[in-house]
């Protein structure tokens, strides 16, 4: 019977000996988690102050922003903030053929607008020269103007980039750009409106 005693006692305290280390295991601090690779960067050109193309396909949920060499869908929201010509305006005053610049929400996921500002035209009439260098408009008034392009000028036709082999004599286009000091437009864009009558 003393045997059994001791026998038990021995169990009992090995049983406490596990108990014991299990909790001590427990208690210790679990290994941090690995830290998270940082999530890849949105493929939309939202790391640019600014955007500039031309609207198409409007709604109320976006418009397709016509720009030197693609297109984007660029999203509006509620929180979007409307410029025209300098003047606080709102969504209303957007439309189709609208030169303007879009400045995107970094934060989200796909182009969002965060503002968006109306540039009106600088000219729009009709190419009655083109040279190396630009080309010569008139406006519908009989004023001519003198349009300078550069590498930069974008270039933009029935809401899809174009190339400056597309301007032709007889067409009708929309020109937004600075006037220069000898009176001559630099153009930032080019819209052709209208291709030139044919026959």
């Amino acid at each position: 019977m003393r045997n059994n005693s001791r026998l038990r006692m021995g169990m009992v305290a090995v049983m406490a000996a596990v108990v014991l280390g299990a909790a001590a295991c427990s208690s210790s601090p679990a290994p941090s988690a690995a830290p998270k690779a940082p999530s890849s960067t949105s493929s939309h050109p939202s790391h640019r102050k600014a955007l500039s193309g031309v609207v198409t396909t409007l709604s109320a949920g976006g418009f397709t922003l016509t720009l030197k060499s693609s297109t984007l869908h660029v999203a509006l929201t509620r929180s979007t903030k409307y410029k025209d010509n300098g003047v606080t305006s709102s969504y209303s005053a957007l439309a189709n053929g609208d030169h303007v610049k879009v400045v995107l929400v970094k934060s989200a996921s796909s182009p969002t607008a965060k503002r968006v500002a109306i540039e009106p035209p600088v000219a729009t009439g009709k190419v009655s020269a083109v040279s190396s260098t630009g080309f010569t408009m008139t406006a519908k008034s009989g004023k001519t103007d003198n349009v300078v392009a550069s590498s930069s000028t974008a270039y933009s036709a029935a809401g899809k980039p174009a190339a400056a082999s597309a301007i032709h004599v007889g067409e009708r286009v929309r020109v937004t750009g600075p006037v220069t000091s000898a009176g001559s437009i630099s153009a930032s864009h080019v819209t052709i409106i209208t291709g030139p009558k044919k026959g």
